[in-house]
């Protein structure tokens, strides 16, 4: 089979992003860049609840915000997976969530697999405690998530008939997992970071085929970038010979910032198998020190 669903072989399109007008133009309504939330407009619950509640503009078949169900079969290391398809013919949703460790923060990437040329989908993150900055350099790691609009008709969605022509059937994203490392100094107000160790973790060598193998992907890096007083950022993301592939954002949590939540949209060109190929990626961190960091950071001060 090709590699996603459109007729050149080529993978999804971003559909139409719909914004607030009451907000600023590259904002979401929560304060998100629309670069990084693009169609989705809110997220309640707990990761690991049987359900969370996402409210997408991007033909999910309901009005408002529509119930997600665990889906254990599509989790990756660090993060739990929901799915949500109306009827067999219906897109077919990922909701990939967490919470931090100190629950401050609440963190998910949504996307569908596909269907008539294009996809929808998108990062929400929210404080859900006070905020207070921390001080000097600090670090935070952790797992990475992402889902691509890389598709296969795969084991999850619901079974059409025999004969359904594969012009009208959804399809399935392609989930990406990683590593993120990020050092922060909130005396100059920087951040920046790396993510490497990238898999697709639903192909096989052959690509658009479902299978067990991970397809490696390059790193990617987060270049410097600028935090706000009121604890965000926003910024660029490269490869490794400085070739700008998109965008990451985020927001600090906590008492003196003991977690990070934040997402990423790649729209460059970091498949050499495709054309088009983009990536919607979440990261919930802990900082480095506190309860529940990540291995590496027995190598930082």
């Amino acid at each position: 089979m090709g590699l996603a669903a459109c007729g050149d072989g080529q993978p999804f399109t971003f559909g139409a992003v719909v914004t607030d007008p009451v907000e600023e133009e590259d904002t979401t309504a929560n304060g998100i860049p629309e670069v990084i939330g693009k169609n989705v407009e809110n997220v309640t619950g707990t990761a690991g609840n049987s359900t969370v509640n996402v409210l997408v503009t991007g033909l999910d078949g309901a009005p408002g915000p529509v119930a997600f169900s665990r889906n254990s079969n599509l989790d990756v290391p660090g993060y739990v997976a929901y799915s949500y398809q109306d009827d067999p013919l219906d897109r077919f949703f990922v909701a990939m969530v967490q919470n931090s460790n100190d629950g401050a923060l609440l963190g998910a990437a949504i996307i569908d697999g596909g269907q008539f040329t294009d996809y929808y989908g998108g990062v929400y993150y929210e404080r859900l405690s006070p905020y207070s900055d921390d001080s000097g350099q600090v670090s935070y790691a952790g797992a990475y998530v992402g889902l691509t609009n890389i598709a296969i008709f795969g084991d999850e969605l619901l079974a059409v008939p025999p004969g359904t022509e594969n012009g009208d059937r959804p399809r399935q994203p392609v989930r990406l997992e990683g590593d993120i490392f990020l050092n922060v100094n909130f005396e100059e107000g920087l951040i920046n970071g790396a993510i490497t160790d990238r898999e697709l973790v639903d192909l096989d060598d052959d690509p658009g085929t479902p299978g067990t193998q991970p397809v490696a992907m390059v790193d990617v890096f987060l270049t410097g970038a600028t935090i706000t007083t009121d604890g965000t950022f926003e910024g660029t993301v490269e490869l490794g010979d400085n070739t700008a592939v998109g965008t990451y954002a985020g927001t600090f949590g906590g008492t003196q910032a003991t977690s990070v939540a934040g997402g990423l949209f790649l729209d460059g060109d970091w498949w050499d198998e495709a054309d088009g190929e983009n990536e919607i990626g979440l990261f919930v961190l802990t900082k480095c020190g506190e309860s529940g960091d990540a291995a590496i950071c027995d190598l930082v001060n």
